[in-house]
């Protein structure tokens, strides 16, 4: 998969830029502030419809641009099978998607057209930060390899929200209990598509990123363990999931009430990375958690490479920051 050019117009301080690729790496150097990061999230931008900094789209349009007058990210892409033209466009608080000339009536249209792996300081996060910078790893990475994960991870998360809802409306549990029980099988079908396909992900991230891991680690032994919303019951077969998680929203229906938020569930989920056996987030120094992050990030490349059947783009930004001496060189 190559990008062979990319246009971008009024996108932060990338005012009006045309490019083409050749075959194989490309580097962009520079000073500070010249934009160098701004392309790779314009190339992130066309990969996923979002920004890899920023929740508010209207930030990546500069900031002196006339209200009338809209920032836009397009490029071409060669894939094994054929050529295709992505563009994104961004108005004031809207955005607008297209694929070869026509529009994307949802964003989950726009995953897969353009796989792409990032490495960036942020990538820290996944190591140092809390559960949800974890998943966002994974779901990000699977939403681009699998429609099927896609598709289920927005059917959960749609009917968690409902659930959540009604959870909060006030009412007594007698009077939603009925309300309650068509989200809750929702969830729990999707919750068991969500868990299979995370375990075998992380199963599979596991060994790449133990063998990367070990070609620049210094020696420590790299692994990583799911830590699913159903381990303590002992469910690994999406069957088993499937039933015991609605079991357990149903039982769980009075405290998550009590609560005004359903507690259990892939919305929850978390992963532990270990070097040594003991935990990269407590007890590794930055160095080493950056290691491991990029370790990860060539574990994704690796996944993904192996189920789309060719190479994503790997876009890398300040890839050695805080690495030591040793580590750059392996």
């Amino acid at each position: 998969m190559l990008l062979r050019e990319l246009r971008a117009r009024r996108f932060r301080n990338l005012r009006e830029i045309d490019l083409r690729f050749p075959d194989g790496p490309v580097l962009f150097w520079g000073d500070n502030a010249q934009g160098k990061t701004n392309l790779l999230e314009a190339i992130y931008f066309l990969a996923t419809g979002r920004s890899f900094r920023s929740r508010n789209d209207r930030e990546c349009v500069a900031w002196d641009a006339p209200p009338d007058e809209a920032a836009s990210v397009a490029g071409q892409i060669e894939r094994a099978d054929a050529r295709r033209e992505i563009r994104v466009v961004l108005y004031q608080g809207e955005k607008r998607l297209f694929l070869d000339g026509k529009p994307l009536a949802r964003l989950a249209e726009l995953f897969g057209e353009l796989n792409a792996v990032l490495f960036t300081p942020a990538d820290l996060q996944i190591i140092q930060g809390g559960p949800s910078a974890r998943r966002r790893f994974l779901d990000l990475e699977l939403s681009q390899i699998s429609p099927a994960y896609l598709a289920a991870l927005q059917r959960y998360n749609q009917a968690l929200r409902h659930r959540n809802a009604l959870l909060r409306g006030g009412r007594p549990l007698e009077r939603i209990a009925l309300d309650l029980a068509p989200y809750e099988a929702i969830m729990a079908e999707a919750a068991g598509e969500i868990l299979r396909h995370r375990a075998a992900a992380l199963e599979d991230l596991g060994r790449r990123a133990a063998r990367a891991h070990a070609e620049f680690g210094a020696g420590e032994r790299l692994e990583i363990s799911y830590r699913h919303f159903m381990r303590n019951d002992g469910a690994d077969a999406r069957e088993d999931v499937v039933e015991k998680y609605r079991s357990r929203l149903e039982a769980d229906r009075a405290d998550d009430l009590r609560q005004g938020a359903t507690r259990s569930g892939p919305h929850r989920d978390d992963f532990l990375l270990t070097l040594d056996g003991r935990s990269a987030q407590d007890f590794a120094s930055q160095g080493q958690q950056r290691s491991c992050a990029l370790a990860l990030r060539i574990a994704e490349v690796g996944l993904m490479e192996a189920r789309r059947g060719e190479a994503p783009l790997l876009l890398l930004d300040d890839v050695g920051s805080e690495l030591d001496a040793g580590r750059r060189t392996d």
